[in-house]
């Protein structure tokens, strides 16, 4: 599998948009890996984990074909992992497909307690959206398999009804997607034990920045995790931690994160970076 970040940024983005805090006036100095836009990624270039307003930008900041690309699985309904007019754009006239049959439909998946809000704002407010694509749901702990790889929902810990993060797995490699949410409830840590994970990407939000909200994680909340998951078996020293998923009110930019975190075992996130296993 291959998973590419497009995004690494909460709601606000880095530099955020009408900010001009320190941390944002540095990002747009050093450029690179400081400049975030809105977490979302690509799986085997075939299957987006969210539908993010900055998608546009990605594809063309990253040369990205996404003209094959028929699948999306959504974390959450929060307006920075769904933006539904993106699906305007895969229709006739805006998107020409040589191959008018392989158009097809563009097929979302979500959690059960997401339709409402997906159904109000794809196909309540959209004319013709209903004749671009369709919806999927499934509950709790439940998996879905798309081309040989499966995506099992866990409840996320988020201000958002029906928020998730997901296991993807394929053949023996592993993955725990789990941005926009704080520490899971006990129910789902015994679901994932005796689970072994390849690859672990944390929501980092808070950065070094200590919070009471329980809804997002930081440095001290991705430690307690990976100390966990290396503890119960879910992980050893060969598995990827990453941080992702920051704002730029944590204040600490790409190599000053780098160099605090790595002694801890993590890498840091940034857009455009490729992780292969």
């Amino acid at each position: 599998m291959e998973l590419m970040y497009l995004g690494s940024a909460a709601a606000e983005g880095w530099p955020a948009l009408f900010c001009e805090c320190d941390a944002c006036k540095e990002a747009a100095r050093r450029g690179g890996r400081d400049i975030r836009m809105r977490t979302g990624s690509l799986l085997d270039g075939d299957i987006l984990i969210d539908f993010t307003p900055d998608l546009m930008a990605q594809k063309q900041r990253f040369g990205l074909d996404l003209s094959g690309v028929r699948h999306c699985f959504l974390t959450h309904t929060h307006e920075d992992h769904f933006e539904a007019r993106n699906i305007l754009w895969f229709g006739p006239v805006f998107a020409n497909i040589r191959e008018r049959a392989a158009r097809g439909i563009f097929h979302f998946y979500a959690s059960e307690e997401s339709r409402p809000e997906f159904e109000k704002r794809m196909f309540g407010e959209l004319d013709g959206a209903d004749k671009l694509c369709d919806l999927t749901t499934f509950k709790p702990y439940e998996r879905v398999e798309v081309s040989g790889r499966g995506f099992t929902a866990i409840p996320a810990v988020h201000g958002c009804v029906g928020a998730v993060n997901y296991i993807i797995d394929e053949g023996d490699r592993r993955i725990l997607y789990a941005h926009d949410t704080g520490i899971w409830r006990e129910e789902t840590w015994e679901f994932m034990q005796g689970l072994k994970f390849d690859l672990v990407s944390l929501d980092c939000t808070n950065g070094p920045l200590a919070s009471d909200y329980s809804g997002h994680m930081g440095f001290e909340r991705n430690i307690y995790v990976r100390d966990r998951m290396l503890k119960s078996g879910m992980a050893d020293e060969h598995t990827r931690f990453i941080m992702n998923h920051f704002s730029h009110n944590g204040g600490m930019l790409y190599d000053e994160m780098a160099r605090k975190v790595g002694p801890q075992g993590f890498e840091v996130g940034y857009d455009g970076m490729i992780m292969t296993l």
